[in-house]
């Protein structure tokens, strides 16, 4: 994390001749969930809630804004950082979370902070100043949210010129907002005396102190810079009847008076430092060319110049914000040259002083663009590396479009693309191509390279839109023209050719590709290109067969340690994909624990279709250990989270009928009916890619995500998984066949081989012993080479008879085949001793633990209305599992079945 400033989190020390306000402290309530401070500058909101919070009990966390806040990462940085310091560690699981770049994980780490808060149990007060500064409308988003949830311990305090949007009428309606405004912080005739004669130390008469508190309208500036002047003014009544009543007016007079009456070194220092945000006597000291500038920081804060101190050793200092506009108006009036100068001048010392964000600003308050250029060019490589591209995007929106140089047009035509902001995205591409003009040919030199560079951002937005034959091209041009010491570009253009080949079908050539681009970055350190393409190559291998492959590339990646100890963006997804490949080796154990581990990275991501993915493979994992309930409880939890990540339509879709895949492996088909019913898969038709708005590196991020037609696919699947357990054969053929027809070079055989298990199991249903035996015999054949067993072994006793069919039949011609097979028959048996281990060693009648429980209450004699109630299904589905249960244990009605049972140790024998 970049260092944060300290001095943003003081409380504002209150002089010892402050104004008590009592009446307006009495009417702020920590006991609310808010309270607004809103009135325009100068009316004293900072002042009142600093002594407000100085009489509570709770602890209170403080943060001055400014405008560089509107960043959303950078804001919430700030606040739970403010919260830290005064209760350490209670944010310290929200700030982990922000390591991520992804904006999205935003509404993830106000949560775990929310909890945090709530868990302590203390009473605290957060102090937002300046909230009038913030105008981005996610971070309004996300303090509502936090407002919305706010635990009931935690009281938060806003100070701000206008009202912020946020749940304010809400808070209203619910008598849980205490607001203070322009009317209620105006001085009255008792305060402002009190300011006046003793604050000020004048001698005002109680007739002039009204006359000027009704000329100022109680405006506390207005009030402090008329007793500045008024200080060495022999008449008082002459200036004060002068004063006019319009603000505007007054405020321009009163500066102009307050200034003049200042000696000319003094009226120096408070123009030409009048264009910082915050200042210490070094700075100001190079600004001027002085040496005594601390001292004179010190003079005006003891005159009371609008100038207050944000740390306690009185180090850096700041203006008061309405009194350095007025100053800094001044300054532009005398002389613009003179405002760029001390802002080119301001920017060198920051820089010097390793202050770069604020230098940065003052070199783009001066237009010192060759300044700001120079830092990029610099650092450009950094910035590639690190990926966290959204702060520099701002700073090259800054500059003006027709003074950067072609190299840094590029990156930000790339950075535009990987933040999402397509419309400005395909104005710069237009500017860049007239400014590039066409490709020369002959050797790469730099126009060459950069119309290289622009060949491979143009490669990854038509990929984007899956034009691959268009972008193939572009990647192929630009490979042609990159100089080989541009490997960062020539990585993208590797990247880029694997994600055309696997979308084309072609899984070798994806897998080279994505080979050459791993192995590239991991020589150059850029980890996130490296986990990018080690990703998206781990899961072509797990699809294509290559079990082995996958794991020892994944085992790098989960092994990787950045040279600097750097979380390596959406490095996570390692961890699920390791968590996967355990799963289906059948290391369940190991699975579990990867993929545990990765969903607590991945969620800092937001990336909610690699969630989804991931929350799966979980539960699955779950159920095959023997844990329905858990795994069940998974999938509530994975919906629980989706619906706090803003989820696309087709999100929802996908997370539910996934949640059906697992009710439907726990035995319960009519929730898994009704959560089909609640998603419209038909929205993913047409559709090729998932909805990757949220995340930032959408481009090449794309290169490890999974089509909408394969998780469409993966919907039609489950339904016919559905139709399988409900023993209607003949409609789970239909949707299977139909996928059947659709398999292609680029169907995955790990896909295949599920598929052909479902239409085996259907044909059983339907008495086609041949055909499901055949089916099976085929889905054997895909995955037995590389010990793909648990998509055999989720499906259980279903599966048990079938296989053992199929190995009797292999005839030891196989002997790899024949070792598969036997292994997954003995691991069904084993898991299935496991949950019922009082049952027959030998028995292949055991029943699922909702078919033991079916029987338990049929043996009871209940009618299958009464049991279908108990157990919250339908009768019909009472029904088939009625006759699965026959055909288990091999008899023809309920009385045979419960003595067979109990014959079987399968339910007790005192069940009657």
């Amino acid at each position: 994390m970049d260092t944060l400033l300290t001095t943003k989190f003081h409380i504002p020390l209150l002089p010892d001749d402050t104004v008590t306000r009592q009446r307006l402290c009495n009417k702020l309530s920590s006991t609310t969930r808010m309270s607004l401070i809103c009135t325009p500058a100068g009316f004293g909101k900072t002042t009142l809630a600093s002594a407000w919070i100085s009489r509570q009990r709770a602890l209170a966390a403080w943060l001055s804004l400014d405008e560089n806040d509107n960043e959303t990462h950078r804001f919430f940085s700030y606040l739970f950082t403010a919260l830290d310091r005064i209760e350490p560690g209670i944010a310290k699981k929200a700030l982990e979370l922000l390591q991520s770049p992804n904006p999205s994980i935003i509404k993830i780490a106000i949560t775990q902070l929310i909890n945090d808060l709530e868990q302590a149990g203390k009473p605290f007060i957060l102090a937002l100043d300046d909230y009038y500064l913030i105008d981005n409308q996610e971070i309004h988003a996300a303090v509502s949210f936090l407002i919305n949830h706010q635990p009931q311990h935690l009281h938060l305090l806003i100070i701000s010129r206008t009202e912020p949007p946020l749940p304010i009428a809400k808070l209203r309606a619910k008598n849980q907002l205490k607001e203070l405004g322009t009317e209620a912080l105006r001085f009255n005739i008792e305060e402002a005396s009190v300011f006046l004669n003793r604050s000020m130390a004048l001698n005002l008469t109680a007739e002039q102190i009204a006359r000027l508190e009704k000329h100022s309208e109680g405006w506390v500036t207005g009030l402090q810079l008329a007793a500045l002047s008024l200080r060495d003014l022999p008449d008082a009544n002459g200036f004060i009847d002068n004063l006019s009543g319009e603000n505007r007016h007054i405020t321009d007079y009163l500066v102009s008076e307050v200034i003049a009456l200042q000696n000319e070194p003094i009226q120096e220092f408070l123009l030409q430092t009048s264009i910082l945000k915050r200042m210490n006597a070094d700075i100001c000291n190079d600004l001027l060319g002085i040496t005594d500038s601390r001292q004179i920081l010190e003079q005006l804060e003891k005159d009371n110049l609008f100038i207050f101190p944000l740390d306690n050793n009185r180090c850096w200092y700041r203006y008061h914000q309405l009194f350095v506009q007025m100053l800094n108006n001044r300054l532009r009036n005398r002389s613009e040259q003179q405002v760029i100068r001390l802002h080119r001048q301001a920017a060198n010392w920051l820089m010097d002083h390793s202050m770069w964000e604020e230098a940065i600003d003052h070199a783009l308050e001066a237009k010192d663009y060759d300044q700001v250029i120079n830092h990029l060019e610099v650092n450009i490589d950094r910035i590639m590396a690190r990926g966290h591209f959204n702060i520099y995007l701002r700073w090259f929106n800054k500059v003006p479009a027709d003074y950067l140089p072609p190299s840094l047009s590029l990156h930000q035509l790339f950075f535009l693309h990987e933040m999402g902001e397509f419309d400005a995205f395909d104005q710069c591409l237009q500017r860049i191509e007239k400014q590039l003009g066409p490709p020369v040919g002959g050797k790469p030199g730099e126009t060459s390279s950069q119309h290289g560079i622009f060949s491979v951002i143009k490669g990854i937005r038509c990929s984007a839109f899956f034009v691959v034959d268009e972008a193939r091209e572009h990647f192929h041009n630009a490979l042609d023209m990159l100089a080989e010491e541009q490997r960062f570009w020539r990585i993208i253009a590797f990247g880029g050719y694997g994600f055309c080949h696997r979308v084309s079908g072609n899984p070798s050539e994806a897998i080279k590709h994505y080979k050459q681009a791993s192995s590239m970055a991991l020589e150059e350190n850029l980890a996130f290109c490296f986990f990018t393409y080690s990703i998206a190559l781990s899961k072509l291998y797990m699809d294509y067969g290559q079990l082995e492959q996958a794991l020892q590339t994944c085992r790098t990646l989960v092994n990787y340690k950045t040279s600097d100890g750097r979380e390596v963006p959406f490095s996570g997804l390692a961890h699920v994909v390791m968590g996967q490949l355990h799963y289906h080796s059948g290391n369940l154990i190991e699975a579990e624990k990867h993929l545990e581990h990765g969903l607590e990275k991945i969620l800092k991501d937001g990336d909610v279709f690699s969630i989804v993915d991931a929350y799966l493979s979980l539960a699955q994992c779950l159920h095959n250990q023997g844990k329905p309930d858990q795994s069940i409880e998974t999938m509530d939890e994975m919906g629980a989270i989706i619906n706090h990540l803003w989820p696309s339509q087709a999100v929802t879709v996908i997370a539910q009928s996934f949640k059906a895949l697992i009710q439907i492996l726990s035995g319960r088909p009519d929730q898994a009916r009704q959560s089909l019913l609640e998603s419209n898969h038909q929205i993913l038709a047409g559709n090729r890619y998932p909805d990757l708005f949220p995340l930032k590196f959408q481009g090449i991020y794309r290169t490890g995500q999974r089509s909408l037609t394969f998780y469409s696919n993966a919907i039609q699947f489950i339904s016919a998984k559905l139709a399988v357990e409900t023993q209607r054969g003949e409609d789970a053929l239909a949707l299977l066949n139909d996928l059947v027809s659709k398999f292609d070079e680029k169907t995955s055989l790990l896909f295949q081989s599920e598929v052909l298990i479902q239409v085996a199991l259907a044909h059983r249903i339907l008495g086609n012993e041949k055909q499901a035996q055949k089916s099976l015999r085929e889905a054997v054949a895909l995955v037995a080479p590389e010990n793909y067993c648990q998509i055999f072994i989720r499906e259980g006793l279903l599966i048990y008879k079938l296989l053992k069919q199929v190995g009797s039949q292999l005839n030891g011609n196989d002997p790899e085949t024949d070792l598969f097979v036997a292994r997954i028959l003995a691991k069904i048996s084993d898991a299935n001793h496991a949950v019922h281990p009082g049952k027959s060693q030998h028995s292949p009648f055991d029943l699922t633990p909702r078919e033991v429980e079916v029987l338990s209450f049929l043996a009871k004699g209940a009618s299958y209305t009464e049991t279908a109630a108990q157990l919250f299904v339908s009768v019909n589905t009472l029904k088939t599992h009625a006759k699965r249960i026959y055909s288990k244990l091999e008899v023809g009605n309920r009385t045979q079945a419960i003595n067979k049972a109990k014959e079987l140790n399968l339910i007790s024998p005192s069940s009657s």
